[in-house]
């Protein structure tokens, strides 16, 4: 990177790679054919990662939902995406997905879309850790994002959460090509467009928009200048006007069902954001979890104790925007979360996990500077941690014959056992029944009546057992009730006694994801 700053005496490659360090760490550096081959291997494997039993899973209700927006015609996809339950959230994804479904509408056809973004951060991510540091570190950062158990299991969703990984790291790269080249505009507006690209598929991404101009620091910032700055802010205001009227306009912006953090909850998400899982406190995934906090420790005491020797300003920069493109978005989240309305949840934060393995891989690439084999030190790190994050990647895939909900069974048992007439009650996940409802009958052919919810899109909104059992049984001798495990007392304690359940069904699943099936008769 060349600074605009002369803030080291020794210039920077035009292509990345910090220069001012190459007298020291010539020949430590793997070659250009060994790199290419490295990585090559590296996305390989994360690609079969990300493959393996991509289509395994039952869609879960925000899949559902990403399903049906895709789905919509277009008039009324316009109107749907400003509803308070999606808050304008994900539209660049849902976007996207229109023109994905035409490919196929299975799950693993539907999947692949998010799997590309997935796939597509490991190389991006290299190029970045490269840019900021150096190729070494580029290369581990990249391992360690190809084995994360939570980018896998986001790059195996139909949802936009790697799609807004992809287009961070992009925009950071941007961001440092900006220090580089102040005066190139075409960097400038790429920088405008990914950020806003970003934000328009997760609005919690600004934080880490936001993390870059905390970072850059006045010397750079005036570096920059007042016209690259300028043309910036005001490009990415008027992209992202819409979404800040509408922001500031719409009070009710959904997310009710998040819950207010504890100290239990911050450590089970800080475990997901380095791959360890929240629930499972195995050997593996508390070692995993501490390793990257070593490494942390490392890379930010090894910039410490350099910081009157031979740290360059480019290199403080390097690990300054790391480290606040961890800490803004956690520490923002958590402190509105606690004073204001609960917003801190793992899958938000999936936008940190870039930032943490770049932190990470350079933390083992200073711990293996100080070793006498530094390449035998740097290998032995580094096959640790990617080994740790396999075992966790594996207990990923364990979960998933009770992972969910399984709505592909439940459609199977309703329409097998219907009778004319039959009205069919869900609590919850509508959108997912109604996309197996359509695959099972061939999208056509004659489908369950649903009383509710009383239309796809609506959640669980206004779910009374009581009343909805009360209106679904007018006028009909059967009713099928569909409902979450966690519902059982207030679902048994509410039915009407003209109904009796005739039948009952119980579909397995993980914490939250059993589902119940009830026939009910009348008397």
């Amino acid at each position: 990177m060349i600074s605009p700053v002369n803030d080291s005496p020794v210039a920077r490659t035009a292509e990345g790679g910090v220069s001012d360090q190459s007298s020291r760490l010539q020949g430590r550096c793997p070659s250009i054919r060994t790199t290419v081959v490295l990585l090559a291997i590296i996305v390989a494997v994360g690609t079969g990662l990300r493959l393996h039993l991509l289509g395994e899973k039952n869609f879960w209700l925000d899949e559902g939902i990403s399903i049906w927006l895709a789905t919509l015609p277009w008039s009324r996809f316009v109107r749907v995406v400003w509803v308070p339950e999606l808050h304008f959230n994900m539209v660049l994804y849902y976007t996207l997905l229109r023109g994905w479904w035409h490919f196929g509408n299975t799950e693993f056809a539907v999947r692949s879309l998010s799997l590309l973004f997935g796939v597509a951060a490991i190389p991006a991510i290299y190029k970045l850790g490269q840019r900021l540091f150096s190729a070494e570190t580029g290369l581990i950062a990249a391992a360690l994002l190809a084995a994360h158990s939570f980018h896998i299991r986001f790059s195996q969703e139909a949802r936009g959460y790697t799609l807004e990984v992809l287009l961070l790291i992009l925009s950071t790269f941007l961001f440092c090509r900006i220090n580089d080249f102040p005066s190139r505009k075409r960097y400038w507006i790429g920088y405008v467009v990914a950020s806003a690209l970003a934000v328009y598929c997760h609005p919690f991404a600004v934080l880490v928009v936001g993390s870059h101009w905390v970072a850059i620091g006045v010397a750079r910032l005036r570096a920059v200048g007042v016209r690259a700055v300028t043309s910036i802010v005001v490009g990415l205001g008027l992209l992202l006007a819409p979404l800040a009227v509408y922001i500031l306009v719409e009070r009710d912006q959904g997310l009710t069902w998040i819950p207010r953090p504890t100290l239990m909850f911050f450590l089970g998400t800080m475990r997901q954001l380095t791959g360890s899982g929240d629930v499972a406190r195995t050997v593996s995934s508390l070692l995993l979890t501490l390793l990257y906090g070593v490494s942390w420790a490392i890379a930010l005491w090894g910039t410490y104790l350099r910081r009157r020797a031979d740290l360059s300003k480019n290199e403080w920069f390097a690990i300054r925007l790391t480290l606040l493109w961890i800490v803004l978005p956690i520490a923002t989240t958590l402190l509105v979360s606690l004073l204001v309305k609960p917003l801190f949840f793992s899958r938000y934060l999936l936008m940190c996990v870039p930032a943490m393995v770049l932190l990470a891989a350079q933390g083992l690439v200073t711990f293996a500077n100080s070793l006498y084999r530094r390449k035998v030190g740097l290998a032995i790190a580094t096959a640790l941690m990617v080994s740790l994050s396999l075992v966790e990647t594996n207990r990923f895939f364990q979960t998933f014959p009770s992972y969910g909900h399984h709505w592909r069974a439940v459609v199977h048992h309703i329409l097998t056992k219907e009778q004319p007439g039959d009205a069919v009650c869900i609590s919850m996940g509508l959108e997912p029944f109604e996309y197996y409802v359509r695959r099972e009958t061939q999208w056509g052919g004659q489908q369950p009546n649903v009383s509710f919810p009383p239309e796809i899109g609506v959640g669980d909104r206004g779910f009374e057992p009581g009343r909805v059992l009360e209106q679904a049984s007018s006028g009909r001798r059967r009713v099928w009730l569909v409902f979450r495990s966690e519902e059982e007392t207030r679902v048994r304690a509410s039915v009407p006694q003209h109904l009796r359940p005739v039948e009952e069904t119980v579909f397995p699943g993980s914490k939250g994801g059993e589902l119940r099936i009830v026939l009910y008769e009348r008397r």
